[in-house]
Formats: structure tokens, C-alpha cells, sequence
């Protein structure tokens, strides 16, 4: 009996033109040697990549098994959740910076 592991993911994307997150499911099916990926389809996602390492046969992506693969998508994912935090970490200072007065308030 072969077991699976099934594994479900938000990947998140950051529109820079309308400051705005956009949300997209992403589920893995990890067996012992296979992956299947299900995606919503969002044009141009965070793991193109994963992908070009695939076609490139590049690094170890080919040479691993199923679990460095799975492995490899999802670190994609979660790479792109720090780029999204720091994008918005200074979407934040400039909208303080925009909202505080420019002068101080000493007695």
C-alpha cells in the first residue's frame, strides 16, 4: 500500500500597481516517488522558478527525489511570504511618514 502525504497552500502574490494581495490556492500530493501540484492558475506565480529549474535540469531539482521537489515548491512559497512582508513593511513606513505631521510638538 503506498501512503501520500496531502498538503494544501495559499500562495500569495503582491500587486504593486494596486497595493493589493492576491491569493491563490495551491495543493501537493507528495508520494514516494511523485508530486502532484494543483494550482488555481493565476498568470505569472512565485513558482516559475521551480520551474525553470525543471526545464533547465539545473541544480539538484532532477537528480533528488519527490520530497526535495515538493520540498523545493514549497520553500518558493514561503520565500515569497518575506518579499510580500517586506513589501508591505515599507508600504507601512510610507504611509506613516505621508500621515505624521513634519514638525515635532516640543513645549
Amino acid at each position: 500500500m503506498e501512503t501520500y502525504v496531502y498538503m494544501v497552500f495559499k500562495m500569495l502574490q503582491y500587486n504593486d500597481h494596486g497595493a493589493v494581495i492576491i491569493s491563490e490556492q495551491v495543493s501537493l500530493i507528495l508520494g514516494d516517488n511523485f508530486v502532484i501540484s494543483f494550482q488555481e492558475g493565476i498568470k505569472g506565480d512565485v513558482l516559475e522558478p521551480v520551474r525553470q529549474r525543471i526545464r533547465s535540469g539545473k541544480g539538484k531539482i532532477r537528480k533528488m527525489g519527490a520530497d526535495y521537489l515538493a520540498y523545493a515548491i514549497v520553500d518558493g512559497i514561503v520565500d515569497n511570504y518575506f518579499t510580500i512582508l517586506e513589501k508591505l513593511g515599507k508600504r507601512l513606513s510610507f504611509l506613516k511618514k505621508k500621515s505624521l505631521p513634519t514638525q515635532s510638538l516640543k513645549p
